[in-house]
Parts: C-alpha cells; structure tokens; sequence
C-alpha cells in the first residue's frame, strides 16, 4: 500500500480553491482511494473518491470518479476532465449542486456514465452536455427541473437509458429527444407532465417508457417485456390522448 498526493484546481463561478488530495492505493482490491477535507471559507470537501480497473495504473488513469460535497457554493466545479482525463463514470450526486454548464464537463469525452441524482437542479443551459458525445447513462432523478432545453441532449447521439424521475417537468417539446434515437428506456414518472409531444416513433430501440404518476392523465407505463403487442406508434397515441 503507497500513498500518492496530488493538488488540484477546481473553478466555479464564483469561486477558486486549490486543494490536496491524499490517494492510497489498495493493490489487494484494485482500486485508489482518494480523501481531503479542505476549508474554503465556511464550505468543506469532504470526501472524492477515485475507483480504478487496474492495478500499475498512474492517478490520471482513473476511469470512475464519485464527488461528495458538503455546504459547497451550488456551483457544479470546474477543471475536473483537466485533472482525470480517462473517466468513464462520473457521480455528483447528493451534493446541493445547482447551477451546472458546459464548462463542467470540459475535456470529459470519454464519459458513458453521468450520475447526477439528488441534488437541487432546477434549471439546465440548453449547451449542457454537449461536450459528452459518448454519454449513454444519464441520472438527474430527484431534482427540481421544470423545464428542458429543446436541444439538450442533440449531442448526445449515444444516450441509451435517462431518469427524469421525481422532477417538477411539466412540458416536454417534440425536439427534446429528436436525436436520440439509440434510447432504450426514459424514466418520467414523479412528474408534473401536462404535455408530452414527444415523437416516440422514431425511438426504435425503445423498450421502457414510465410516465406514472405525473398530471391528469399522464399516468402510464410501457415495458416490452410484459407488455403484449408493445408498439411505438399504439404509444404514440396513447400518450397524445393522455398527456396533451
């Protein structure tokens, strides 16, 4: 067991810190742990941890990195793609993060796994995501988003399963997954959705669709495997009459 130490710059909106992070590597579990506590006036970091694939690997070669935050400023970090440049999987969530954009997922190409879940989202720049263009698994359950961008996710020709549960969306428009047409299945439910008009046809691949539990109407769940006769146009229209 060796102990590495790296300093790194995360950047914010509103604020610059640069802190330590002390990194054992556990060779007998193939994987490094990497811990700090570092003020920032009255804000903590209280933990990062950096889980590896093989052993003999150098920091930088991380590939799966989860952020726990504690009374930070809501901004979402800056500079973290600069510093793990192989990450595959990413998770922020249960961090208060709030406010996000593009530069966040700078130089994050690589990542397949977006975990962003129990946080306090409410509002999301149309060019979020687009610096993800392998993104395929895509967690923003338990937030508070009311609105998505038309174009959000046009970049993101690789999404195959998103969760929007327990949000407060009430309006999808029909450009939301326009471009992802590779998407197996879309979690809704927990909603407040009044309109969908979302072209489910031209989601092929498609073979779960939950909107239970949103408005009115808009209270369905559609899983081709106990669901005889699962067609994308019979939902289409089931979705029209229910959630428009």
């Amino acid at each position: 067991m060796r102990t590495l130490k790296l300093f790194v710059l995360l950047i914010s909106i509103t604020y610059a810190l640069s802190v330590e992070l002390s990194c054992t590597r556990h060779s007998e579990l193939e994987h490094v742990e990497c811990e700090l506590s570092q003020k920032v006036d009255d804000s903590e970091i209280v933990a990062v941890y950096g889980y590896k694939s093989k052993i003999g690997e150098s920091f930088t070669d991380i590939t799966d990195l989860v952020l726990t935050y504690k009374n930070l400023p809501q901004h979402m970090p800056h500079g973290i793609g600069n510093v793990f440049k192989k990450l595959i999987s990413f998770d922020a969530s249960s961090s208060s993060v709030k406010y996000f954009d593009k530069m966040c997922f700078e130089k994050m190409e690589k990542v397949k796994f977006l975990r962003l879940s129990n946080n306090e989202i409410e509002e999301l720049p149309g060019d979020v995501f687009e610096g993800l263009p392998n993104l395929q698994h895509l967690d923003m359950t338990k937030n508070k988003i009311k609105n998505l961008p038309a174009d959000i996710f046009v970049k993101n020709v690789n999404l195959k399963y998103i969760k929007l549960s327990e949000n407060q969306l009430e309006v999808l428009d029909a450009g939301v997954f326009a471009n992802n047409v590779n998407l197996k299945k879309i979690f809704l439910n927990g909603n407040k959705l009044r309109k969908v008009a979302i072209d489910f046809t031209i989601l092929s691949e498609l073979s779960f669709l939950d909107l239970l539990d949103n408005a009115g109407k808009c209270n369905f769940r559609f899983d081709r495997k106990t669901l005889d006769g699962f067609d994308l146009q019979n939902i289409q229209n089931t979705v029209e009459s229910g959630c428009n």
